[in-house]
């Protein structure tokens, strides 16, 4: 591990003690004392940058500091921060360092942070767009970069001033970054890491708030919403199973059926003999009357449905004309509840005399599609209130792109 094999040497500006803790690896030196970059590729150090600069930057990560990242354990051996080219944006990169693995970088930009790797081939660019191991970027920047300061080692030479050309293409939570100057394109590939994992991982104390939404950090609202988004869906099929299964189509069969003389009527004072058993649950119901054998030029019914508390009762009035052969009234009877019913039918036909024979049939009514559709608002409401959520979060983080969402 890096560490075990550093070496103390000193500064040839300053004679300060300097650690390299890469010997071997890396090519570049800060020294904390007086901030000259030395060059350490060679057996001869070399100074390449007199100074850096008097205002000194204390690292939240110090160097030297070892971490078990993503399984592995690495040990921080530089820092550097950059700018874009205004230099008002600004964020912080730590160099790590395991002999056995190489170099990675823990990148943190407004308390948001990331791990980045370089790519192992360079990816496919196109326009607005970036394809790498089968997966597409979308552009979402370009600029340039800067380095405002730099300390520890490094693998290749760098100062402060060093600018370069910039792009970054995303796709939550990755961020593929392509960096360039005249001789050289560099490409890289960031995953982002909640900043409590990189606490535990480092022993920081203190964490830097986190500002605004980084340009891949992955919505917290995407995993919950595809949850639920899928539960309503089959609760939604199941409804409809359930909704399609007590609506058959075609003739409804009764589930009340009478028949009586007029005669018959008059003598029972109107009641029917049998009982209407009703046992379907709250649906509706249409009540039909046939009537036949009646002579008159009119025929007034007065129907009567009823517990026997007379807790629930039902009426409707039925009107007939021209009746003389056969005639049939529908009436609806909505909502009516389980129960059994003394059904009563009173007819009036004025000065002509009663005839004839009455039909009653009590014929369950279809479902009614309503009760499904306000069911499917209500089960459909949080999922659409996450969607919102969702569109609201990637809103916020394309707001601060160079380009819209496509």
């Amino acid at each position: 591990m890096a560490g075990e094999k550093a070496k103390v040497l000193n500064c040839v500006q300053c004679g300060g003690a300097v650690q390299w803790r890469a010997p071997g690896f890396s090519i570049t030196l800060v020294c904390g004392h007086c901030g000259a970059v030395l060059d350490v590729s060679n057996p001869e150090i070399q100074v390449l940058i007199q100074a850096q600069e008097k205002t000194r930057l204390k690292p939240l990560i110090p160097l030297g500091t070892r971490g078990k990242f993503h399984g592995e354990t690495y040990e921080v051996i530089g820092f550097m921060q950059r700018a874009d080219g205004t230099g008002q944006y600004k964020w912080r990169e730590y160099l790590l360092f395991n002999p056995y693995i190489g170099y990675r970088w823990l990148v943190e930009a407004d308390g948001h942070w990331n791990y980045v790797i370089s790519t192992k081939q360079k990816p496919h660019r196109r326009d607005k767009s970036a394809q790498y191991l089968n997966k597409s970027y979308q552009l979402f920047l370009t600029g340039e970069a800067q380095v405002l300061y730099v300390l520890g080692e490094f693998y290749w030479r760098v100062k402060k001033g060093d600018r370069v050309s910039v792009q970054d293409f995303i796709n939550p939570p990755e961020m593929l970054s392509r960096e360039w100057d005249a001789g050289e394109e560099v490409w890289s590939i960031g995953e982002y890491v909640e900043p409590e994992v990189v606490q535990a991982a480092f022993g920081i104390k203190a964490m830097p708030a986190r500002i605004g939404v980084s340009p891949n950090q992955p919505s917290p609202h995407d995993a919950k919403y595809r949850r639920i988004f899928w539960a309503a869906a089959v609760m939604t099929l199941l409804l409809l199973l359930i909704q399609l299964g007590t609506n058959r189509s075609g003739r409804q069969d009764p589930v009340y059926v009478e028949v009586a003389s007029a005669a018959g009527l008059k003598a029972a004072g109107g009641k029917l003999p049998k009982l209407a058993h009703v046992r379907a649950g709250g649906l509706d119901f249409l009540l039909r009357t046939t009537v036949s054998g009646y002579a008159g030029p009119y025929l007034n019914l007065d129907v009567q449905m009823k517990t026997p508390t007379g807790i629930d009762t039902f009426r409707v009035f039925q009107e007939f004309r021209n009746a003389a052969e056969r005639a049939t009234a529908v009436s609806a009877i909505a909502d009516l509840p389980d129960g059994d019913y003394q059904v009563t039918v009173q007819p009036f036909s004025g000065p002509w005399p009663m005839s004839g024979e009455f039909r009653i049939e009590l014929i369950p009514q279809r479902s009614q599609w309503s009760n499904f559709v306000g069911a499917g608002l209500l089960l459909w409401f949080y999922p659409l209130w996450l969607k919102f959520r969702r569109w609201s979060f990637n809103t916020t983080r394309w707001m601060q792109s160079d380009f819209a969402e496509e």
